[in-house]
């Protein structure tokens, strides 16, 4: 009660009733009014539990948990004990920072995109839009890239093949790896090719918590060089990386069934050779993989 009542004394002194800043909030961050209470209330007071969260924000205890998910996505807020469950936002500049890049680079994958939207319509309205068409787009820039290959694999209803090169290239997996649960959800299998499966287990169990019978599968292998992805046998990600710089310079996204397909069996071929996770822990060395 007292907690509540100094945060309703410094949202006084903030604004009268704090509108002001939870407008800004949604304007600036992108997020709907429960998420900009629920921020504000942990910006200013720190790590809470939910239920204090619910009090000090005024957002009913159960939509707070699926509020607080979705901040958790936008890099804004981060899960910081159990028992009970509580959660504390970012520090403020590297939580905007994380939240800005995120959404320009859903701005700059919407415009990539409008541009094959614009074609599609117009070639409709001519009378000639093609019964199969093989769609390629240029991706440029790490978080148009990013934002485009997690919506499209969020969005996959069958099956998600992630392949990974060995090449150091730098990757927030802790802020886009959440996302993938929602195909999770939805029954989607997905299954993981990476350099080392040690540094990748503890993230794709952190994807799978709360999804009954999780269709997720891990192996290792340091034989690729080219990282690709290939979503519902249809849409194909390769990947062009700097290693030099440990970034994606480029991605080439194609939109066809048999080419899916074709990326489809190379990677079939690669998971054959690849080392299987075993969770006994016998040490197998990953470098003959």
């Amino acid at each position: 009660m007292k907690i509540h009542l100094r945060f309703k004394e410094r949202m006084h002194e903030m604004d009268t009733s704090g509108d002001r800043l939870i407008s800004e909030i949604q304007d600036v961050l992108g997020l709907t009014e429960y998420e900009a209470k629920i921020y504000l209330a942990l910006a200013v007071h720190g790590r809470m539990t939910v239920s204090e969260i619910s009090k000090l924000s005024g957002v009913p205890r159960a939509k707070c948990y699926e509020v607080l998910s979705g901040l958790v996505l936008k890099g804004l807020v981060v899960i910081a004990g159990s028992k009970p469950t509580k959660y504390e936002p970012l520090p403020l500049k590297e939580g905007f920072e994380n939240r800005i890049a995120q959404m320009r680079g859903e701005i700059e994958m919407k415009a990539a995109r409008s541009k094959l939207l614009i074609e599609d319509i117009s070639k409709l309205k001519r009378g000639d839009f093609p019964r199969r068409e093989v769609r390629v787009m240029i991706l440029e820039g790490h978080d148009a890239i990013v934002a485009s290959s997690i919506n499209d694999a969020s969005n996959a209803r069958e099956e998600v093949l992630i392949a990974l090169s060995s090449a150091p290239i730098k990757f927030e997996w802790k802020f886009y790896l959440p996302k993938l649960t929602k195909a999770l959800l939805r029954g989607a299998k997905f299954r993981f090719l990476v350099p080392s499966i040690s540094e990748f287990i503890g993230r794709i169990r952190n994807i799978t918590v709360g999804v009954e019978n999780p269709q997720a599968e891990l192996r290792s292998s340091r034989r690729l060089k080219v990282p690709f992805m290939v979503i519902d046998r249809r849409i194909t990600y390769l990947y062009i990386t700097d290693p030099s710089l440990g970034v994606i310079t480029m991605a080439i996204r194609i939109v066809d069934k048999n080419f899916g397909e074709q990326v489809r069996d190379i990677f079939g071929e690669l998971w054959k050779l690849a080392r299987p996770y075993n969770p006994s822990g016998d040490q197998v060395s990953e470098q003959a993989y």
